[in-house]
């Protein structure tokens, strides 16, 4: 898909719920882009999600990931 996949796929093949993932939008750890007001999860987003969910096997606070991501992210 050229513009990625919408957040409901995306809940469900990670098994997270729709919240969660607002959740991590509002936080700022995942910025999916939104045409047309909706959410389209593109490989860059996933791989941020993918990141995020890694590290949190790892036992990393959303704040820790949310500091390493933004330094990813400036470098």
């Amino acid at each position: 898909m050229d513009k990625g996949v919408k957040i409901g796929q995306v809940a469900k093949k990670y098994h997270l719920s729709i919240d969660r993932i607002y959740f991590y939008i509002n936080y700022g750890l995942i910025v999916p882009p939104r045409p047309q007001g909706q959410y389209y999860f593109d490989v860059k987003t996933i791989q941020d999600l993918e990141f995020i969910l890694h590290l949190k096997s790892l036992h990393f606070s959303l704040k820790e990931i949310h500091k390493i991501l933004s330094l990813y992210r400036v470098s």
